[in-house]
């Protein structure tokens, strides 16, 4: 259905026309029909012109809309104003002219080849829309789309095109204009594209649509927001001059989709204020341009990702001192390329990340260029690139570039802190990050530091830390598996250089020069597990000065290692700490050319190496021994080759080893051993010196092989000679050529565990042997308590030694115990009160006027001794017990006071004390149904809840106990007739128990379970017979903490059997509201424990027999009761006790491996005189119901035992 929508006036025939919605050409007269219409029917136009003239009575001209498409050429003179309804210039040829064109609150449609030309200017304002297409063409001066309003839309589609001096997007403050050039064959064309100018501006370049500039300006103004966006296949920017985003206001560029932006100068960001962003996104997205700065004087940011890429001759972030640049290029196949330069840092702040396998390549990457510059680079994430001829990080101002979780950099040179006052730094950190460069110069006159860590790795065929005068550079390979492959490292080439090397890194080098050029200093330190450097060839100080440092545990290994080259060069090497070691094939300490060398091996470090001398004219020759091992790698004919009296060989306090393996070794003649410090030799082969080179003064330790001394050799009064004994045919030997005379020396044997279990009587023949000997030793001194050695002088110029059964448990036992002041196996408490003014330790005061017996400790602990002394016994003769051998291995070098204490910690758990302090625990049950018995004979049923904390005192060495006990009883009686009661009670207690001792650490946990009968006979009004009986049972667990011998816990888990009974009578004075009752009773009580088999201590397990303990009291006292009001009353108790029972809580058990061999400990003495004290209140809410809570203490000799309960019971 054709409906009539609007009336438009045709300009070219100067008529209205009536439009319908869907006529095109239809129904509008174009010029050349309108002519012909005329010619053939002008009563036709008559009625038309009168109907509309009707119609159009209502309508003012400017709600009209008007359609230019007669194919002529129309000129509108000075001004063009759009109508208000829209006006359409459209057809073949069909074209508009005038000076000036406003569309304003309107539309104007360029379409169907339509061509406006204006001569000056084109304003768009409030909300005016301008549509140019299908072939289309505007031609202006100027173009403001924007000059007020907010939606100001400007359209270039289907092969429209539009060519302007200038457009304006966004002109004034407030105004916002959007520019769309969208798809095949539509233009614009322009000399100046601005974007934002003083208010916002977008536009858009879609869908193989162009945009031709000499420049684009995004945020022209300081209020100005302009954005771009170059998106689709063939979409196209190209700019003769300058593309700037964010000029003095805000800009952003997104070219997206393969859409490409071609400019001869990009800024993001020129000038103060200013901030610019570019996003290049998508695959086939690109920037060309021969010059980008991202930050000029201003802020920006570029983003290059998802495949896109970015293609620049120089690229310039933080351009200008105030400009603040950064650049991100991520995702695979995302590239930035620099022909020329990447500048990260010109004057003012740039930053860089390549991330997630984006590329970057450049000729030369400059991050902090100038003064007063900070930059920083990052390349991070697997398969993430940077490829560059030459990197300078900090040139002159402050860099930093970071190679992160697999990144990787391939260069020619790397700068880091080239130039004097520059700060240049690296970090290689990730598994799979790499720095692959030819030369690496870190600190070249400015300050430089190079970190490889978390796996990351360098490779460089050159490495010079320090390299010019006042360069200062720093390397350090951390974690494990970081390295650093290098032909040649110089650390400290022309200045200051240091190099570490830590915590598991390592790093290979065919050459490293430690201190390379006169004026020089380099130091290299090797320290931690696993840490590791590998190279053939080190001078420590060629030139000038070097140190190395090996620590921790790190390790070293060179084929030659030189300690001061040249003639003035120090060179320092040290080797200090467990396991830290250096291989080598030659160590030379002080090279020809007087030059100075220092070898330090300290702390249980140790140097290996095939030889080890010094340059004949070295100036310096220094090696200090202070805990350090050297051993040899091959037979040498002059070990210390060249070293003489003038150079040191020096021992420290804390010793030097010579371990020659299996090699035959010959020391130089002419060298020194000097020294306060002890000489150890290990190996198996021999080690042989003139006496005089044997110059020191400490002990002299043969662990293995032979020490061999040529000459005479006298030994000085006191002088210790060390043998060790390491099998029957592993020992060490001393062998003098000439004669010796050991009549002032002594002799210390030190056994390994192996021989200490020997069987028999084994002998080592010639430990000591001399061309004549003279003499006996002055002392023989060994290292263990439990087998002795002796001196065999039957052959006149040899020394054999025999071993033989030595000192005994029971004699350390015998030998604790003869002295008075002490307590039972704990070792000798000697005070360092110089009472004599000779620094001699005497016994303390306090232990002297202690007046201890101790032969309860003897009864104890003896026994014990005994079965112990009879296994080593059977081990010497026999060879058969395991539990000997353990003793014997773990008391190597044990005084008698250790040992006398490590006998007393193998005694039972709590020597013995279990059952009593269960049959203890268990008083609390009888104690409840005595309290109930003798205060109320009504029937009832009550609940009582008990905790109390128990304390035994260790007595003469034998241990106490500290223990912990709640639980709960609950109880049912009823009359039996009126004269008796009859009920049964139910208990659970459960303890906790640590030794109270200073020899023993026990821990104990008991489950107490029991049920009881009892009874009250009410023999007249005030005197109350009770009676009880019950059975019960205990589950413990305990654990023997064994620490002195081994490191180990001795774990038991059995059951104890408990029986309690008893009776006593009371007889009450006063009424219930107040009275006493005094009392007596007679309780008994017996525990009976299974045998166990502890584990977890292997041979150090027992065997434990099953124990019992009786315990039998007679107790007498009063107890009271107070009423304060009606409902509450005070009650008491007063009571002393005799303790009949056992005396001792005695245990018999075995140690597992010998079953026939038992040992009795016998257990404290407890006190048997009691006293008892007790208060509490009750308060009986109703006449049937009772509330109670009470304190009771109980006291003995070394005992005390506190305890509260609360306690309901019901009558009914």
């Amino acid at each position: 259905m054709n409906h009539i929508y609007r009336i438009v006036f045709n300009r070219s025939l100067g008529v209205y026309q009536c439009v319908s919605e869907i006529a095109k050409t239809q129904g509008k007269s174009s010029g050349r029909s309108a002519i012909t219409n005329r010619r053939v029917g002008f009563s036709l136009r008559v009625l038309s012109l009168s109907i509309l003239s009707v119609s159009a009575l209502g309508t003012t001209t400017s709600a009209l809309a008007a359609i230019y498409n007669n194919g002529l050429t129309t000129n509108l003179g000075a001004s063009y104003s759009v109508s208000a309804a829209g006006d359409e210039v459209r057809g073949v040829n069909t074209v508009v002219k005038a000076n000036a064109l406003s569309i304003s609150e309107t539309r104007l449609l360029v379409t169907d080849k339509g061509n406006i030309e204006i001569a000056n200017t084109v304003t768009m304002d409030r909300d005016a829309a301008l549509e140019i297409k299908d072939n289309s063409m505007l031609t202006a001066d100027r173009l403001y789309v924007g000059t007020e309003g907010s939606n100001n839309n400007l359209n270039i589609s289907t092969s429209g095109q539009l060519q302007a001096n200038t457009v304006y997007l966004g002109e004034y403050i407030g105004s916002k204009g959007d520019l769309t050039v969208t798809g095949s064959n539509s233009q614009l064309n322009t000399e100046s594209l601005r974007v934002g100018n003083y208010g916002k501006g977008n536009t858009t370049i879609a869908n193989d649509g162009s945009v031709q500039a000499k420049t684009v300006s995004l945020g022209h103004k300081n209020t100005g927001e302009g954005g771009l966006i170059v998106t689709g296949s063939n979409s196209q920017l190209t700019t003769g001059e300058l593309l700037i985003i964010g000029r003095y206001g805000k800009g952003s560029t997104t070219i997206a989709n393969g859409g490409s932006v071609r400019a001869n100068t990009v800024y993001l960001g020129e000038y103060i204020g200013s901030k610019g962003d570019l996003t290049v996104t998508g695959s086939n997205s690109q920037l060309e341009t021969e010059s980008l700065r991202i930050g000029n004087y201003g802020k920006g940011s570029t983003t290059i990702t998802n495949g896109s890429s970015v293609q620049a001759k120089t690229i310039s972030l933080g351009h200008k001192d105030t400009g603040e640049g950064d650049l991100i290029v991520t995702g695979s196949n995302s590239q930035l390329n620099a022909d020329e330069l990447l500048i990260i840092g010109r004057y003012g702040k740039g930053s860089a990340t390549i991330a997630n396998g984006g590329y970057v390549r450049a000729n030369l990457i400059d991050v902090g260029v100038l003064a007063g510059s900070e930059g920083d680079l990052t390349v991070t994430g697997s398969n993430s690139q940077l490829n560059t001829n030459t990197s300078y990080v900090g040139r002159a101002g402050k860099g930093s570039a970071t190679i992160a979780d697999g990144g990787s950099v391939h260069t020619q040179d790397v700068y880091l802190g080239f130039l004097a006052g520059s700060k240049g730094n690296l970090t290689v950190t990730g598994s799979n990050s790499q720095l692959s460069t030819d030369n690496l110069y870190v600190g070249t006159t400015g300050k430089g530091s190079a970190t490889v860590a978390g796996g990351g790795s360098i490779q460089s065929q050159v490495i010079y830390l320090g390299s010019k005068s006042k360069g200062e550079g720093d390397l350090t390979v951390t974690g494990s598996n970081s390295q650093l492959n290098t032909n040649i490292a110089y650390v400290g080439f022309g200045d200051k250089g240091s190099a570490t090397i830590a915590d598991g890194g390592s790093a290979q080098a065919s050459e490293i020069y430690l201190g390379f050029l006169a004026g020089s200093e380099g130091d290299l330190t090797v320290t931690g597990s696993n840490s590791q450097l590998n190279t053939n060839i080190a001078y420590v100080g060629f030139g000038d000065k070097g140190s190395a440092t090996i620590a921790d545990g790190g390790s070293a290994q060179a084929s030659e290692i030189y300690l001061g080259f040249l003639a003035g060069s120090e060179g320092d090497l040290t080797v200090t700490g467990s396991n830290s070691q250096l291989n080598t094939n030659g160590l030379q300490v002080g090279n020809q050319g007087k030059g100075k060398g220092t070898l330090n091996i300290t702390d249980n470090g140790q140097v290996k190496t095939r030889s080890i001398g010094r340059g004949s004219d070295s100036k310096l020759s220094v090696i200090n021994f202070d805990n350090g091992t050297l051993e040899l790698a091959a037979n040498q004919p002059a070990l210390f080759n060249n070293f003489t009296s003038a150079n040191t060989i020096n021992l420290a306090s804390g010793g030097g080893t010579i371990d020659t393996n299996e090699f035959d070794i010959s020391v130089f003649n002419d060298a020194r051993i000097t020294g306060s410090g002890n000489f150890t030799k290990m190996g198996s082969g021999k080690l042989a010196m003139n006496s005089a080179t044997k110059a020191w003064s400490g002990d002299t330790d043969i662990n293995q092989g032979t020490l061999q001394l040529n000459g005479d050799y006298n030994m000085r009064k006191g002088e210790v000679l060390a043998i060790g004994l390491n099998t029957l045919t592993d020992y060490g030997q001393l062998k003098v050529t000439g004669s010796a005379d050991i009549s002032q020396g002594k002799l210390q044997v030190n056994a390994a565990d192996a021989v200490q279990v020997l069987t028999g009587n084994p002998v080592w023949n010639n430990v000591v042997s001399a061309n004549s000997l003279t003499g006996k030793f002055a002392a023989v001194n060994d290292n263990s308590p439990l087998v002795s050695f002796v001196a065999d002088y039957s052959d006149a110029n040899s020394v054999h030694l025999k071993m033989v059964r030595d000192a005994t448990f029971v004699d350390a036992i015998e030998s604790e115990t003869s002295q008075t002041a002490l307590g039972l196996s704990r070792m000798l408490d000697l005070s360092t009160t110089d009472r004599l003014g000779n620094n001699e330790n005497i016994l303390s005061d306090s232990l002297l006027s202690e007046n201890i017996s101790l032969d309860q400790f003897k009864l104890a602990a003896l026994d014990l001794a005994g079965v112990l002394d009879e296994a080593i016994e059977d081990r010497v003769n026999n060879g058969n017990s395991a539990l000997a051998d353990a003793l014997i291995t773990n008391t190597l070098s044990f005084n008698k006071p250790k040992l006398a204490a490590a006998a007393n910690e193998l005694q039972p758990l709590l020597m013995g004390a279990t059952n009593r302090i269960i049959t203890d625990s268990n008083y609390a049950t009888t104690e409840a149904i005595i309290e109930r018995s003798l205060t109320n004979p009504n029937r009832g049923v009550w609940a009582k809840i008990i905790g109390s904390d128990s304390s035994h005192d260790e007595e003469d060495g034998i241990a106490g106990y500290d223990a912990s006990s709640y639980g709960a009883i609950v109880g049912i009686d009823s009359p039996i007739n009126d004269n008796l009661n009859l009920g049964v009670a139910f208990s659970y207690i459960d303890s906790d128990v640590d030794s109270n001792s200073r020899a023993l650490d026990h821990e104990m946990k008991t489950k107490n379970w029991q049920i009881l009968g009892y009874g009250n006979y009410a023999a007249s009004e005030a005197t109350q017979v009770n009676f009880h009986a019950g059975a019960g049972s205990s589950d413990v667990k305990g654990q023997r903490h064994i620490t002195i011998l081994t490191d180990a816990t001795a774990s038991s888990d059995y059951s104890v059997d408990t029986l309690q009974a008893g009776f006593g009578i009371g007889h009450r004075i006063g009424n219930e509201l107040r009275n006493f009752t005094p009392f007596a009773q007679m309780n008994y009580a017996r525990a009976e424990s299974d045998g166990y088999r502890e584990t977890g201590a292997g041979v150090y397990n027992l065997d434990v027999d099953e124990n019992t303990y009786e315990s039998l009291r007679w107790t007498a006292g009063v107890k009271m009761s107070q009423a304060l009001t009606p409902k509450l009353a005070l009650t008491g108790q007063l009571a002393a006790a005799i303790e009949n029972g056992d005396r001792r809580s005695d245990i018999t058990a075995s140690f597992i491996g010998m079953p026939n061999a038992n040992f009795t400990t016998t257990g404290q003495e407890i006190g048997r005189e009691i006293g008892i004290v007790g208060v509490g209140l009750s308060y009986m809410p109703t006449a049937n119901t009772k509330l109670s809570a009470g304190y009771r203490g109980e006291w003995r000799d070394n005992y005390n035992d506190q305890g509260a309960s609360i306690a309901l019971q019901t009558s009914f």
